[in-house]
């Protein structure tokens, strides 16, 4: 019985935690020009700040630098909004990122890291620049399916999870962000 009422909690704090995540789409011009699933999109401006500010960064890092870490955002957005078909020049993204890097096991000398927080805010602007829509997601952590969350997990648990393997985070990060741009509007 305790095993059931504990379950019926997670699944509960799991959909209200869904419930609060985006702070909900601005949109400046009414009514909004840009159509779900049909608008193009290409990446205008990407500004990444890297925290690793809650580690420390192990010896011989070789985990990737602010630079590189938004040039690989940059190459996952083009690639997603390329598969979603939604990539062209009819609008332009402007992304503000703040990405935490959190290492794991620091204290015994491991360089390991795990699922990295982020909070960022997305603007729509037209060629002219002209702001057409905005929204921002608050500090959050990457949330996948309960089995993979749970093989990605017992990764991180046993230090398997390294910078060979942070542009899966990277990637899956950019798929969500294409995805919420292509259902934007009507």
């Amino acid at each position: 019985m305790k095993k059931v009422r504990f379950f019926i909690y997670f699944v509960l704090a799991m959909f209200m935690f869904g419930l609060s995540g985006c702070s909900g789409v601005h949109y400046e011009v009414k009514p909004t020009p840009l159509k779900s699933g049909k608008s193009t999109y290409s990446v205008n401006k990407f500004d990444l700040t890297l925290d690793e500010s809650r580690s420390t960064i192990p010896e011989g890092d070789q985990y990737l630098n602010q630079e590189e870490l938004k040039e690989s955002f940059i190459g996952f957005f083009t690639k997603h909004l390329k598969e979603q078909k939604i990539y062209g020049d009819e609008y332009k993204i402007n992304v503000k990122m703040l990405y935490q890097r959190i290492f794991y096991f620091e204290q015994f000398g491991g360089n390991s890291i795990v699922t990295p927080n982020f909070q960022y805010y997305v603007e729509i602007v037209d060629s002219s620049d002209k702001l057409i829509a905005s929204y921002s997601i608050p500090m959050s952590n990457i949330k996948r399916s309960v089995f993979v969350q749970l093989a990605h997990t017992t990764e991180q648990l046993f230090g398997q999870w390294d910078h060979e393997d942070e542009p899966i985070d990277i990637e899956f990060l950019s798929k969500i962000i294409v995805k919420e741009i292509k259902k934007l509007g009507k």
